[in-house]
C-alpha cells in the first residue's frame, strides 16, 4: 500500500514538473508580445529584424552625379592671305641702281572682262625718281614686261597683254624726288595667294600677298 501511495506521488510531482515548466513558458511568451506592443508603439525596430531601407518617394528625382566631360580640342585655323592687303611702305624697292624706287600699292585679283574668269591679278605700283632728271643712266619701265613667279612651284605669269598695262614709263618726265602711278594685269590662275614678283631694272618683290 506504502509503495503505491509513493508511485502516485511521485506522479504528481512530475505532473506539477510539467504544468510549472507549460506555465514558465506560457510567462515568457507572454512577456514576449508585451515587448514586441511596445516596441512597436515607440517606433523602434526590435532586436533580430531586419532594418528596411527607406522607399524613395515616387516624385522625388534621382541625383546624378555630373560626369567630366572633355573639353573638345579646337580645330586649328590656318592662316591664309586670301584678303591680306599690302600696307602703305611695306613693298618698297629700289630701282636703275638704287636712281629711282618702287612701290607695290596693291595687288588683287580681279575678272577678266571679256572671259568672266577670276585668273587676274591687277598690280598697282608708285614710280619714284631720287637722281637728278640730266642722269643718263635712268630711262624707261615697260609695265607689261613684269612678271610674276609662284614661289612654291617656280611656275612664271606674265601680262595679260600690253592693253592692260600702263605705256612704257619715261623717267625724264618724272622731276627728282616726284613719283607716276603704273598698273599691269598678270595672268595668275586662282588659289594662288602668293607671288614674286619681277619688275626690269627693280629688285625683286618676295613673298607679296594676293587680296581678293
Amino acid at each position: 500500500m506504502s509503495n503505491f501511495l509513493s508511485g502516485i506521488a511521485v506522479v504528481l510531482s512530475i505532473l506539477a514538473i510539467i504544468g510549472s515548466g507549460f506555465s514558465a513558458y506560457q510567462v515568457f511568451e507572454l512577456r514576449e508580445e508585451l515587448n514586441a506592443i511596445a516596441n512597436l508603439k515607440s517606433g523602434s525596430t526590435p532586436i533580430g529584424e531586419p532594418t528596411s531601407s527607406p522607399t524613395p518617394d515616387a516624385d522625388s528625382t534621382p541625383t546624378v552625379s555630373p560626369t567630366s566631360v572633355a573639353s573638345p580640342v579646337p580645330t586649328p585655323t590656318i592662316p591664309t592671305n586670301t584678303n591680306a592687303r599690302i600696307q602703305p611702305g611695306q613693298f618698297v624697292q629700289p630701282a636703275f641702281n638704287s636712281k629711282a624706287q618702287v612701290e607695290l600699292l596693291s595687288v588683287r585679283r580681279v575678272a577678266d572682262p571679256e572671259t568672266g574668269s577670276r585668273n587676274v591679278v591687277n598690280m598697282q605700283f608708285r614710280i619714284r625718281r631720287v637722281a637728278s632728271p640730266t642722269d643718263p643712266d635712268i630711262d624707261v619701265l615697260n609695265p607689261s614686261a613684269i612678271t610674276a613667279r609662284n614661289p612654291n612651284t617656280n611656275e612664271t605669269y606674265k601680262a595679260v597683254s600690253p592693253k592692260r598695262a600702263t605705256p612704257s614709263v619715261d623717267f625724264g618726265s618724272i622731276g627728282q624726288g616726284a613719283s607716276a602711278d603704273a598698273y599691269v594685269w598678270l595672268q595668275v590662275p586662282q588659289g594662288i595667294n602668293t607671288l614674286d614678283i619681277y619688275i626690269p631694272n627693280t629688285q625683286p618683290f618676295k613673298g607679296v600677298p594676293v587680296s581678293n
